[in-house]
């Protein structure tokens, strides 16, 4: 008898995350489908009444905010969502968390702004679109107040999801509304930096009024306690930028605003798809952080079939954008943009591959403590692509651009895998 309401409590555990795993995907790729198809939706608009200058100019001062953004994260976006997963039925643990955690991004927030006023001031090359790059300063500020982390961590998706999509349906609307022509670029960066700043905002409130946190100073030791344990994770972050918005902040430097909107064009129709299977990832690291101290053999069996199904899924995707990328780039602009099919050929099976870097290095490696040894591997992967990009982009621009980061994310996969198979952490 005793030993049948165990099993029964245990079905009934597994049963509620089930549906909490499967709410919570539901949610965040909801939130991942706007996220994508906003930008799809007014993407051959922008194209229209920017032009390829000017839309490239904005996607190069968005490549450049991306670096402050990585600094702002720190390592929080994992470090603290594993801190708060593992105390989430600790409420003073919590509130310990969220205080020391938020704190520190306000304080790299405000040193960032007095970085950021000096490049902009007194770099000819950022000072002659100066009035742009103050605007989006404002999406910084954004991330900066944000508690996604927080709400990440106690698996609050539904409230993750919901936020942004209010916000982001406004600014849709106001974009086709307020931007008519090039001279409009203001405009755009304006509405989406605005819109970014009241997510920040939202969040934020939704976290301390209906979750009822205790606000009060963090101790020295808690503070430092928080940077330490996002250190590596804020390196590796670093280095994944270096192969992400590098590869738009190096195209705007050395072959201009054109190549940049060519390979935009390309790249976030590679990032809409890799966003909706990212968002697995995002759904289940809380749980296997938690799950990996609790019951590590079921976790990694969960992780070998999760793997199996995403990895299929981005493997199809890839084929699609392949052999339709034509297709793909005629529906969503037209016949001058002919050079971002060959991109996005090249940048099709990086979904794949980041999928499976996803799984061996912050699924795995993260999760059971091998945090600098990924952080070198990425920092391995940065490396190659900043060589390949100063190499390729003089030689083949937008092209060259998508090789170099092809490149960077198969080096990636390539060495977590091979330390995941050496280890036998896996298979």
């Amino acid at each position: 008898m005793v030993g049948e309401k165990i099993d029964n409590f245990y079905l009934h555990n597994l049963s509620n995350s089930k549906k909490r795993l499967l709410k919570n995907f539901s949610s965040l790729t909801i939130l991942q489908i706007f996220q994508y198809l906003i930008p799809l939706v007014t993407f051959p608009y922008l194209l229209k009444v920017l032009g390829p200058e000017k839309y490239g100019l904005a996607n190069f001062i968005l490549a450049f905010l991306a670096y402050f953004l990585t600094l702002v994260d720190y390592g929080f976006n994992i470090s603290a969502v594993r801190e708060v997963s593992l105390a989430r039925n600790n409420e003073k643990q919590l509130s310990i968390i969220f205080n020391s955690t938020f704190l520190i991004r306000i304080a790299i927030t405000a040193i960032l702004l007095l970085v950021y006023l000096c490049i902009i001031c007194f770099v000819p090359k950022f000072y002659s679109n100066i009035n742009l790059y103050l605007i989006v300063f404002i999406f910084l500020i954004g991330n900066g107040v944000s508690t996604f982390w927080f709400l990440q961590g106690l698996e609050r998706m539904v409230s993750i999801a919901v936020i942004p999509i209010i916000f982001r349906t406004i600014a849709t609307i106001l974009i086709f509304v307020l931007v008519n022509n090039s001279n409009d670029v203001k405009s755009y960066l304006l509405i989406v930096s605005s819109a970014n700043l009241l997510i920040g905002i939202s969040i934020f409130l939704y976290s301390v009024i209906l979750l009822k946190i205790e606000f009060f100073f963090p101790k020295k030791i808690q503070i430092l306690f928080r940077l330490k344990r996002g250190w590596e994770i804020f390196v590796s972050n670093i280095y994944i930028n270096l192969y992400t918005s590098s590869n738009t902040f190096f195209l705007g430097l050395f072959s201009g605003d054109v190549s940049v909107g060519i390979y935009s064009m390309a790249n976030k129709t590679r990032e809409a798809v890799q966003g909706l299977l990212s968002n697995i990832g995002k759904v289940i690291f809380p749980q296997i952080g938690y799950a990996i101290i609790n019951d590590k053999n079921n976790s990694l069996i969960f992780i070998k079939k999760v793997i199996s199904i995403t990895s299929l899924l981005a493997l199809i995707f890839g084929l699609i954008m392949f052999f339709f990328s034509k297709e793909i780039i005629y529906l969503l602009a037209d016949k001058n943009y002919n050079d971002s099919i060959i991109v996005l050929q090249v940048l099709a099976f990086i979904p794949f591959l980041i999928v499976l870097s996803n799984f061996f290095g912050y699924q795995l490696m993260i999760n059971l403590g091998f945090d600098k040894k990924f952080r070198q591997i990425i920092g391995v992967a940065a490396l190659v692509n900043i060589i390949f990009l100063l190499v390729l982009i003089p030689l083949y621009n937008s092209i060259g651009a998508a090789i170099s980061i092809f490149i960077a994310e198969f080096v990636t996969t390539f060495l977590t895998a091979r330390f995941i198979l050496n280890r036998k952490l896996l298979f």
